[in-house]
């Protein structure tokens, strides 16, 4: 039985190679897809700027506040330069201070990549 040893360990390094090529290739697509958020407020208002490197034009996007938390979700279409298949996501951030919902206003840049949601401060005194 000793004779299997040497073709039990060869094979045991190489798929363990296969494995960790594949984790390589995985985190490496997980890192071009890593969404980043920036959360800012002036007097008047809170601005969250959203990177979403997979993003394209034929994005589909849910964006919504809720108890001061703008909830964003959906998913960037197929990149086909790429080829490959769309990336979904779903991000809560906490804002910083209350916020009129209904005055909300989103656009995207396709050229960076960036989703930007504007909302207007609620006023004191208002619910």
């Amino acid at each position: 039985m000793g004779w299997l040893r040497p073709w039990f360990e060869s094979m045991l390094y190489e798929e363990m190679g296969e494995m960790w090529l594949e984790m390589e290739r995985l985190t490496h697509d997980l890192d071009q897809n890593r969404t980043s958020v920036r959360c800012e407020q002036t007097p008047t208002e809170v601005v969250v700027r959203v990177d979403i490197p997979s993003l394209n034009p034929r994005h589909e996007m849910d964006v919504r506040v809720e108890d001061n938390v703008l909830f964003i979700s959906g998913s960037t279409g197929r990149d086909e330069e790429r080829e490959r298949m769309q990336c979904r996501f779903t991000l809560n951030v906490y804002l910083p201070a209350p916020v009129e919902p209904s005055g909300m206003v989103t656009e995207m840049d396709p050229e960076a990549k960036r989703l930007i949601v504007r909302l207007p401060k609620r006023m004191i005194g208002n619910k």
